[in-house]
């Protein structure tokens, strides 16, 4: 069932396809993330967050990037949205789990950095190049270190 909420001039959806116990951020929460993590300015951003199983996971890679296995977030960018920012971020919530706990580190903020670093993909931002990923590396810390004590605190980041 998907979930909206509107902030200023952001759309929000939340598209939960994912059955089983899993985190995900509120609509509130999301919204904030993606005012925190936008790195240029648009008139308009509408970003769907997608959660789904690792079959549908594993489809989208394969047929998107050509890659076997399932992964932990792809991004599609709606490139007739003009000066807009318009896309979709889909996270498994399965893989996110195995790695989170493979890294020793929370659900909760493993999510906010698949979340941050799809929103940077939307917005142009690739780590195949060296100098690329650095630079994108750079913006996801930054970021991070303003929305994550949220998640533990429940209070507004401090602007960046």
């Amino acid at each position: 069932m998907p979930m909206n909420a509107m902030k200023n001039n952001i759309f929000f959806q939340l598209v939960n396809q994912h059955h089983g116990n899993a985190f995900f951020p509120s609509d509130e929460m999301a919204v904030m993330w993606i005012q925190h993590g936008l790195v240029h300015t648009y008139p308009e951003i509408a970003i769907t967050l997608a959660l789904v199983d690792m079959h549908d996971m594993t489809t989208l890679n394969i047929n998107f990037r050509e890659k076997v296995g399932p992964t932990n977030v792809l991004t599609f960018l709606d490139d007739d949205a003009e000066q807009n920012l318009h896309g979709d971020i889909v996270i498994c919530p399965a893989v996110l789990q195995q790695e989170a706990t493979e890294q020793d580190i929370s659900e909760k903020a493993h999510f906010a950095h698949l979340f941050i670093h799809g929103l940077l993909h939307l917005q142009g931002y690739d780590h195949i190049e060296e100098a690329e990923a650095v630079v994108m590396e750079d913006l996801e810390q930054q970021i991070l270190a303003n929305i994550l004590p949220t998640l533990q605190k429940n209070q507004r980041p401090k602007e960046i």
